[in-house]
């Protein structure tokens, strides 16, 4: 189990509250965390925190890879077929992550792509920067669950609990 976390549209001065609702989710990794301020979306704060299973060495997230600079991301889950895709997509992988394949599938066909091929359990942030736009996903059955807040005054907030939206 891993936390992930997200605030989209944050005003400058935000970082404290920041700070209190993401170690509100620490309990879901205690290997260790992440917390970034991504300038490449506007006013967003991205969070992390992990629990290693696979690729202790490489797997720390926000997750990007120099083939794609452009997307990060944040995944809770298991990828089942993670290996089948990359023989079945020729993908060059970075790292043994087994969600790294989202990426693969998203900067090869999109989020219609991600849904078409991935098996797992999962919940996923994944930021195109280069289109200025925020995915966000899960399993069809919500094994690994997201949750959303929306602010009156137009903040998103995304995480893996809801006690971290608040």
């Amino acid at each position: 189990m891993c936390g992930i976390w997200a605030l989209f549209g944050l005003s400058t001065h935000t970082s404290i509250h920041s700070n209190s609702s993401f170690t509100k989710i620490h309990h879901r990794g205690p290997d260790a965390w992440r917390i970034e301020f991504d300038n490449r979306v506007k006013n967003s704060c991205i969070g992390f925190h992990r629990l290693s299973i696979v690729d202790c060495l490489y797997g720390m997230q926000p997750m990007k890879l120099h083939q794609y600079p452009y997307l990060s991301l944040l995944c809770n889950g298991e990828i089942y077929n993670c290996h089948r895709l990359r023989e079945q997509f020729d993908f060059k992988y970075e790292t043994n992550c087994d969600v790294e394949c989202i990426l693969h599938l998203f900067a090869a066909g999109g989020v219609e792509n991600i849904v078409k091929n991935l098996d797992g359990v999962f919940a996923f942030i994944l930021i195109d920067a280069k289109e200025g736009r925020v995915h966000c996903g899960r399993d069809p059955y919500g094994v690994r669950p997201l949750f959303r807040l929306y602010s009156e005054i137009g903040v998103l907030g995304v995480c893996s609990e809801a006690k971290g939206d608040s």
